[in-house]
């Protein structure tokens, strides 16, 4: 399937709204016009995609994380940059089985490229280990545009919302809609499915791997005794914070609409976080090795994500 543009040129959308004596039809087709804000070089690090922005008129490198709603700097960062605490907000971290209350710091402005972004204040926390930047750029800034993660070129685009029916990506190349996009605690979620047990889970560019969680785990009949022949690893998340994974293979794992068969993913066997509100963080992560060397097209207001093709793709109908 490929995704174009939107057909009608400004040209001929301006003879339009100047011939309608109705202009709410006009207004609504107008932010349908497709204009780019900013665009920017992606640079990965220990497969982690990483962005340079601006904060204070210094330069810093942040991981481009669209599964953190927070964005944060590091400790050596925070010192770096002159950032400085201002008590009267503090924000919980929600990490790997693990939470813990930071200062935020003040930031007087802050740019990614040409764009000024709206940020006063910043939370502080771990980087990810291996990560090699100077924080993360999470849902609080990126949910104000509509992004082109154009992996192959190494490149991150911004685009002004479109909030239209017919915003599709701005792709001349294969590519596939994922249906059922959710809201999750200010990220987005896609449909998963995992040996014929479906669910859900953030869209984590800021994660090497994709992982599944223990509630999914429990829904799936893995139990540690289960897993204990598997082999064992560690996961380090923004908490400072560690814990054992299980890898584990599964028959088949379906992500919105691409299929893969014989699949070895990192189960995740802790009790989930907690949210402010009491319901546990989802734990179940698409990470670098399903996105990886793909472009995707990303919008949080409008619920729309798109996901480029590669060579062997198995896809199944959504």
């Amino acid at each position: 399937m490929r995704l174009r543009p939107p057909a009608w040129s400004s040209c001929w959308l301006a003879v339009l709204c100047l011939l309608s004596t109705m202009l709410a039809g006009c207004e609504q087709n107008a932010g349908c016009s497709l204009v780019m804000v900013t665009q920017v070089p992606i640079q990965f690090r220990n497969r982690l995609p990483t962005v340079e922005v601006n904060i204070n008129g210094h330069a810093a490198r942040m991981v481009l994380d669209t599964g953190s709603n927070r964005s944060l700097v590091s400790e050596p960062a925070k010192q770096r940059l002159g950032l400085v605490e201002d008590q009267r907000f503090m924000t919980a971290i929600i990490g790997v089985a693990v939470t813990t209350m930071k200062v935020d710091v003040t930031v007087d402005s802050m740019m990614i490229g040409a764009a000024p972004l709206s940020v006063d204040r910043i939370m502080v926390g771990a980087v990810p280990l291996g990560a090699m930047a100077d924080g993360l750029l999470g849902m609080d800034v990126l949910r104000e545009f509509d992004l082109d993660i154009d992996v192959p070129k190494r490149l991150l685009s911004l685009y002004r919302v479109r909030q239209c029916e017919t915003a599709d990506p701005p792709w001349d190349e294969p590519a596939v809609p994922i249906r059922g996009i959710t809201t999750q605690f200010g990220r987005l979620g896609m449909p998963l499915e995992l040996d014929g047990v479906e669910a859900a889970a953030v869209i984590d560019t800021g994660a090497a791997f994709t992982t599944i969680g223990q509630r999914m785990a429990q829904r799936l009949g893995l139990t540690e005794q289960k897993l204990a022949d598997d082999q064992v690893g560690n996961i380090h998340g923004v908490g400072a914070s560690s814990s054992r994974i299980y890898i584990h293979q599964f028959q088949s794992i379906r992500i919105g609409p691409l299929m893969e068969r014989n699949v070895r993913l990192p189960v995740l066997m802790v009790d989930p976080q907690r949210l402010p509100n009491g319901n546990p963080v989802n734990e179940n992560l698409i990470g670098q090795d399903v996105l990886g060397n793909r472009r995707i097209w990303f919008s949080f207001k409008t619920d729309r994500v798109a996901i480029s093709l590669r060579e062997g793709d198995q896809l199944a109908k959504q």
